[in-house]
This record gives structure tokens, C-alpha cells and sequence, in this order.
């Protein structure tokens, strides 16, 4: 806009020189006369003309030395003010922008150099570290590391570079070779070229089956010589965290005890059935050893046979060992004639066995380490998966009883879920209950006594027998 109206001053004043051309001005007080007297039809003179008029224009009124609108000149001010405000404001919002890329660099870098920090293990950088420096000194002289000749400095390249490094980690080469190598714990690590772990314990693990824990246990009916045919086959391995893998190679076999070197870190007792058995026992023979209806019965929810402690896993397990005591005890293979090698165990209460049985699924057992005394220290007990409050004491715990009573179905449940409850001549006929059976065990009692009375024995058999009875 300044322009424009420059220009328009020019060109008034021209014209106003060109009016009054005559008149009489002096030269050194008017210098448009000097200009105008110029060859004004030159177009490129008239230009040159024109720009240094601009220029003496702008000078003159900078100076306030011609003043051609006053209030222009105030506005022009007033321009230059505001000019010089919207400067300041882009020059603090620039420093502000500026701050800000600052600070979030800042907090980049730091965040960065946290995630750095966090994902570095300090311990295993300076085990490759150490390992690097050990391949690359060598057999060099430990004061100068100096190579003599070229024929010796091939040969130090080939022997501590090339020949260790594009080749797989050798336990027994005198190098511990880090990440690969590393101190031995247990089956892991090479003892020989990196030592033992120091941060290990010393850990005795003893796990039974029902069968085996029975062996040894009081009051207990030693049933481990049952033969069993059909059975979980129960399995048990420990994961270590530290190394991330199972401590031992194959899954180890219960009623044995272990003794073996851990890491210290946190440890997962793993255990596996590793054989199906509820399909080798049907419903009617799971209602005839542990008087469980079938629409009482869960279904198998275990997806391999893997899978540690489905439900129907446990019933049949149970059924399965009820059928093979009966077997034992009254398959033939016994006979009271030899009372030397008859079980007086067989004429326990059949319903303290069928609580026994119920509370047998899994391993039963703890894992130990030592305390400097005789005593050992107990670091976690593992019980069986028991189907009852205590089932493995049977009977002596009134709550197994009650807990029984409570889950005893009526008669007309039994007769629609069991087909042996028809009888000879069609009709059905009540099959009793699990609370209606528990007062019989006195009656086989007195039945195995009247049985004993009719049998040519001597005293000292008949006594034996009694006892046991």
C-alpha cells in the first residue's frame, strides 16, 4: 500500500512540474527539476528517474524532513509497532515449539536408555565378554601380546578365531564358551570348562502312589501287592525357571526318592496320568464298587492323557483299584486252608476300603531339603486328590460318613439309572443306597464269624483269623 501511494505522489508531482514548468526554482532546492530536464523519452531513463525519486521520497520523510501525509506517517508507526509485536510473539511461540521437541527428546532418550538398561543382564555381557577376551589372548604372552612374525600370527588367527569361533561350543575344550557354556546345575551346563553353579540346593523329592504310600503307612492295609494291570501311571517332573526347562530329561517315576541339585529361583512341581482308565471300567461296575449312580457321574473333561485330575479320571481310577482288591482277596487266588498266606486284610469293612479308595487319586508324598540337623526341612507337601474330606483314613473320620449320607440318592434314582435293578421277574426292586449299606459291615462281620465257627481250624488259627476279623 506504501507503493501504491509513493507512486502516486511521484506522479502528481510530475504532473504538478509539468503545469508549472516555467516558473522559477532553484536547482538546489528542487531536485525534481534536475530529473525532469533528463531525456524523458527514454523509457529505461525514465525508470532510473522514477526509482531514485522513490528513493529521495523515502529518505526525506524517514528523516521527517518532508512530511507528505501525517497520517499516513502515523500509521506507518503504528505498522512498524505492531510489526515488531507479531515478531516477538513468532520468535516466543518458535522458542516455546523449540522446548518442547527438546524436552520430548529428553524423555525419549531417557526412556530409551531405561528399556536398554532393563533388558541388559550385566552378568551374562561380562560372561561374553570374558569369554571373547579369553579366545582372542590365547596362548599369547600375557605381559606384551606381541606376535613375533606373520607365520605366527596366521597361526594364532586360526587357532583362537577362526577354529572357535564358526564351530559349536566343545564342553572340554578349557574355554567356557558364554551364552552356550555355562556353570553346571544338575544335567545342564559343562562342570568341566565353567565350574558348578554356586546358587543351587540340594533337594529330596519322594512322591507314592496310593499303593506305595500304604506300604509304609500305620493302620494302613498294605495293598502293594496287588497286582494292578490297569493304572494312571502317574509321572512327575520339576520346572525350573531359572533355566527355563524341566530338571530332569524323561518324567520321573513315583515311589522312589529322588535326590537332586536345583537352582535357586522359583520351581514347579509338574504331575501327569499318563494312561486313560476311564474307559477300561463301564458304569455299572463303577456303581457296583463305589454305589455311584451313572446320572451322579461326571464326564471326562481332559482333553490328553496327560491331564492331572479330571474328575471321571479319579472315580474310575478308584473303581478300577476296588475291582483288583476284590479280585485279590476272593479271585481264587487265596484260600483260607493256607492261613499263612491268606491277607486278613480282605475282611476289612468293605465301605472303609470303597473311603480309603476315594481318597487315593494322585501322589502323595513331600519335597525336602536339609537344615544343618537332623530334622530336614519341609518346602511343600503334596496330598492326593481326594473325592472326600479325608478319605485315606476311611471310616475314622466321621466326616467321610457324613459326607456320603449327604450325597446318597433315593430309591427311584437308582432304579432309573441302573439297569441291575430289575429283577428275575421284571419288577424293579430297590437297590439300596450308600447310607442304607453302611450298617451291613457288622453283619459281614458276623457272617465271616459264623463262617470261621464251621471250619475244622486249630485254636491257634481260629485266633489269628478272629484277630484279624
Amino acid at each position: 500500500m506504501q507503493s501504491v501511494r509513493r507512486s502516486g505522489v511521484v506522479a502528481s508531482a510530475l504532473r504538478l512540474a509539468s503545469r508549472h514548468k516555467k516558473h522559477f526554482i532553484p536547482e538546489h532546492d528542487d531536485p525534481l527539476r534536475d530529473m525532469l530536464d533528463e531525456d524523458t523519452d527514454h523509457q529505461t531513463a525514465a525508470a532510473m528517474r522514477l526509482e531514485k525519486l522513490d528513493k529521495i521520497l523515502t529518505e526525506k520523510t524517514a528523516n521527517g524532513l518532508v512530511t507528505i501525509d501525517p497520517a499516513e506517517k502515523v500509521n506507518l508507526v503504528k505498522e512498524k509497532r505492531i510489526d515488531g509485536l507479531m515478531h516477538r510473539v513468532e520468535e516466543r511461540i518458535e522458542r516455546t515449539h523449540h522446548y518442547y521437541s527438546c524436552m520430548a527428546l529428553t524423555v525419549f532418550i531417557s526412556f530409551f536408555v531405561l528399556v536398554m538398561a532393563l533388558q541388559n543382564d550385566v552378568g551374562m555381557a561380562f560372561s561374553i565378554e570374558k569369554t571373547m577376551l579369553d579366545t582372542v589372548v590365547g596362548d599369547l604372552d600375557t605381559e606384551t601380546f606381541a606376535l613375533k612374525s606373520t607365520d605366527e600370527f596366521f597361526t594364532w588367527f586360526g587357532d583362537n578365531i577362526v577354529d572357535r569361533i564358526f564351530r559349536d561350543p566343545i564342553c572340554g575344550d578349557g574355554v567356557c564358551e558364554q551364552p552356550h557354556e555355562f556353570p553346571s546345575v544338575g544335567r545342564f551346563g559343562c562342570e568341566i570348562d565353567c565350574g558348578k553353579y554356586l546358587k543351587q540346593t540340594t533337594i529330596s523329592i519322594k512322591l507314592e502312589t496310593f499303593p506305595g504310600w500304604s506300604q509304609a503307612a500305620q493302620g494302613q492295609w498294605d495293598i502293594s501287592r496287588i497286582r494292578r494291570r490297569v493304572n494312571p501311571n502317574y509321572r512327575w517332573n520339576i520346572y525350573s525357571e531359572t533355566i527355563g526347562e524341566f530338571l530332569f530329561e524323561e518324567d520321573q517315576l513315583p515311589d522312589a526318592t529322588i535326590v537332586t541339585d536345583v537352582p535357586d529361583g522359583a520351581l514347579t512341581l509338574h504331575m501327569y496320568q499318563t494312561e486313560i482308565v476311564s474307559t477300561q471300567v463301564d458304569d455299572k461296575s463303577i456303581y457296583d464298587y463305589l454305589f455311584m449312580t451313572k446320572n451322579t457321574l461326571p464326564q471326562r473333561e481332559a482333553s490328553t492323557d496327560f491331564d492331572f485330575g479330571d474328575k471321571r479320571e479319579a472315580i474310575a481310577a478308584g473303581a478300577i483299584l476296588m475291582r483288583q482288591i476284590f479280585d485279590y482277596c476272593f479271585g481264587g487266588g487265596m484260600s483260607l486252608d493256607d492261613l499263612d498266606n491268606f491277607d486278613m486284610n480282605c475282611f476289612n469293612p468293605e465301605q472303609d476300603t470303597q473311603i480309603r479308595i476315594m481318597g487315593s487319586y494322585g501322589l502323595k508324598g513331600t519335597i525336602t531339603t536339609a537344615n544343618g540337623t537332623r530334622d530336614k526341612t519341609i518346602l511343600t507337601e503334596v496330598d492326593f486328590c481326594d473325592l472326600l474330606p479325608n478319605g485315606v483314613v476311611g471310616l475314622i473320620d466321621p466326616a467321610n460318613k457324613a459326607y456320603i449320607q449327604t450325597a446318597a440318592v433315593d430309591c427311584d434314582t437308582v432304579r432309573r439309572s441302573d439297569p441291575s435293578s430289575v429283577g428275575i421277574s421284571g419288577e424293579e426292586e430297590e437297590e439300596p443306597s450308600a447310607e442304607a449299606l453302611a450298617p451291613l459291615a457288622p453283619l459281614a462281620h458276623a457272617a465271616a464269624a459264623g463262617w470261621l465257627a464251621s471250619q475244622e481250624l486249630t485254636a491257634e488259627e481260629r485266633e489269628r483269623v478272629v484277630g484279624a476279623v
